[in-house]
């Protein structure tokens, strides 16, 4: 019998195993509840990545878009990412990593393959990949997946499975995570086939901590900072509420608490209210002073280089090396998560426990202090009953210093009401923005999101204000084919990964028959730009992500340019100051792709450096075609730091000083 054909063997028995457990598990905390006098909060449905048995009908979409397959014969799929040079990659859960050439490609390469290191059992398994943003100039990809070995070990040792004992919900069979960057080769232009060169570098190692099967390493997505952000779970237990008590069964190899969570520790007996373990590590940057920081139930900001905290993080001044990559903490499970085009607010997606699934937003993510989103003190908007008399979460109830969901929905509810999509069950399995492209202008902005147990995808279309408007939501692809992974690809086009059928899908528009005009359609609009609207400084040079939207390429020369406070302040009323330059760089961006741009700021820029300020400029774009694009943008400069602490600001430049710099 082969791997996979094993593994998935595996799985359909481990439902069977499950869906018993899960009955057991309901019976007995029926029976405890009534013994008490209580209503049972609802379980969240087990093992969120499970295959589903039933085949699913043909999808219904809005008029105009269809939905097709355009890789197939995958295993398990993951995540999905497209390289500026056609090239396409693919993650198995596995452990794998998949070229294909182009989107007409038939024969996949296998890249790169972590499957005797990774635990490829229930919602475990490589989660997490993206591309270098300047790939393939960068060949550099990123994986993160679930490392088959308890803290301290060497992995593989469950082998995909987990036996009994430990017992998959019982003492749970723990592993770590692990990240990593490799670096290929390859270019489809010539055929030279996609290899991975050398040895992987490991970022980090052995700092998550997984007790059970689910709420696993998540994403990963590089910022408009160019810096590069991972999510994982809080690794606690779907089953039974998990503080930490569970593990030293007779014949376990797993001890009590085997994450080591205070105040116990690794052997320790966790009880209320004082425990900090289970779900309650996802509050682990509350801890008291000298406590470990858990990386579980966080999404990070790091140096993809080397792994460590980026510059400028909220817990910066932290001496524990793994609470200063935190950006954003108090979620279950943030299996997916994107950045709004065009800047750097950080959208999640946080796959809910008894009652619901959450859409949350950092809007800046280096600001401090960090967000807060409140698990498992909160679920959604409201308190979490079995938590609420934990040290951890009447504290924070009376800080009151939570941030609540953008958006919600409701376990058993339909989204949009009439809708076809089923309510047995949720899990929020993929988020991604529309700019702009072939699709009707409605849905510009629009954020798309997936739902694996639901199988179905919404667009949640802008309001007046631009953002997406959780009243404006309509159903886009019912069934979609078990989305895990939603991704803006290649035309602009929609597309999402198919994890039980091993499938990647496209969506594509055509504007139906009889909308045609009948008058001659006009001329397809000049490409442009989308520029970031803040650009952090580094020293004297900045990164931009820019974007070419439109069917042509875009090429130009970009200028950051502003008015001088000399010339403002000397200039009649009745005239325009002369337009400076402080910096430039010349662009080519193919129609549909992103590239980065570093500039380096003149002499006013360097000055600035390390002022803490601001300044507002503008982008302008100047298209070889002829036409000319500008965005009023910020420049931010960034203090430096001393010995680990923050200094005190320089005094700003004249020209930052001036009234309305």
């Amino acid at each position: 019998m082969s791997t996979h054909a094993s593994k998935r063997l595996w799985r359909h028995r481990a439902v069977v195993v499950f869906v018993v457990t899960s009955i057991a598990l309901a019976l007995g905390a029926l029976s405890a509840v009534l013994a008490r006098g209580s209503t049972p909060a609802a379980q969240a449905a087990p093992v969120f990545l499970a295959h589903s048995a039933n085949a699913l009908a043909a999808p219904t979409l809005p008029s105009g878009f269809q939905d097709s397959v355009v890789f197939s014969g995958l295993t398990d799929p993951t995540e999905v990412r497209f390289s500026p040079d056609g090239r396409v990659f693919v993650a198995e859960q596995s452990g794998l990593l998949i070229e294909y050439n182009s989107l007409t490609d038939t024969t996949p390469t296998t890249v790169a393959d972590f499957s005797s290191e990774t635990d490829d059992w229930q919602d475990r398994g490589l989660l997490g990949m993206t591309l270098d943003p300047d790939f393939p100039a960068k060949p550099y990809v990123y994986l993160l997946y679930a490392y088959d070995a308890p803290p301290g070990q060497t992995a593989p040792i469950w082998n995909d499975t987990c036996p009994t004992p430990p017992g998959p919900l019982t003492d749970g069979c723990t592993v770590t995570g692990k990240l990593v960057r490799i670096t290929v080769s390859g270019d489809p232009m010539t055929g030279a086939p996609t290899t991975m060169v050398g040895s992987p570098t490991t970022l980090i190692s052995g700092e998550w901590c997984q007790q059970f099967p689910s709420h696993s390493i998540g994403d990963l997505n590089f910022g408009q900072d160019g810096d590069l952000y991972v999510s994982a779970g809080d690794g606690a237990s779907y089953g039974p509420s998990d503080w930490g008590q569970f593990g030293g069964s007779a014949g376990s190899p797993t001890p009590l608490n085997p994450c080591g969570d205070p105040p116990a520790g690794i052997g320790g007996t966790e009880t209320l209210p004082t425990a900090e373990g289970g779900a309650l590590r996802s509050q682990s940057p509350r801890r008291a002073a000298g406590e470990p920081a858990s990386l579980d139930g966080t999404v990070l900001r790091i140096d993809p280089s080397t792994g460590a905290a980026a510059p400028g993080n909220p817990f910066a001044s932290s001496p524990d090396p793994d609470e200063q990559r935190i950006v954003a903490y108090g979620l279950r499970n943030p299996f997916r998560f994107t950045f709004r085009p065009g800047t750097n607010e950080l959208w999640i997606a946080d796959v809910g426990q008894a009652t619901w699934e959450e859409i949350d937003v950092d809007a800046d993510p280096t600001a401090a202090p960090a967000k807060n989103f409140g698990w498992p003190c909160y679920e959604g908007t409201d308190q979490y009953i079995p938590f609420e008399t934990a040290d951890q979460c009447t504290s924070l109830y009376a800080a009151g210093t939570a941030t609540g969901p953008y958006y919600e929905y409701e376990h058993h509810v339909p989204i949009v009401p009439g809708e076809s999509c089923p309510t047995s069950g949720s899990s929020i399995t993929g988020l991604a923005f529309y700019d702009e492209g072939s699709y009707p202008p409605a849905y510009n902005g629009a954020l798309f999101f997936a739902d694996h147990t639901r199988n179905c995808i919404w667009a949640m279309l802008p309001g007046a204000n631009g953002l997406p408007d959780p009243a404006k939501i309509e159903t886009f692809v019912a069934p979609a084919a078990h989305p895990v992974d939603l991704e803006i690809g290649p035309g602009e086009d929609l597309f999402y990964v198919d994890l039980d059928d091993g499938q990647i899908h496209r969506i594509t528009y055509t504007t139906p028959l009889g909308a045609h005009p009948t008058t001659a359609p006009p001329a397809p609009p000049a490409p442009r730009l989308t520029i970031p609207t803040i650009v952090r400084i580094k020293g004297n040079t900045a990164k931009l992500s820019l974007r070419c939207v439109g069917a042509a390429t875009c090429k130009g020369v970009l200028l950051i340019q502003s008015h001088p406070p000399s010339a403002a302040a000397t200039a009649k009323k009745s005239s325009q100051p002369k337009l400076v330059t402080y910096a430039s760089g010349v662009f080519s961006i193919p129609a549909g792709q992103t590239r980065s741009m570093t500039i380096t700021l003149s002499k006013p820029g360097k000055r600035a450096a390390g002022t803490g300020r601001s300044l507002t400029a503008y982008a302008n774009a100047r298209f070889s075609a002829g036409h000319l694009e500008s965005a009023k943008i910020t420049l931010n400069w960034s203090r430096p730091t001393l010995g680990g602490r923050r200094a005190s600001a320089h005094p700003a430049p004249w020209w930052l000083r001036w009234p309305g710099w």
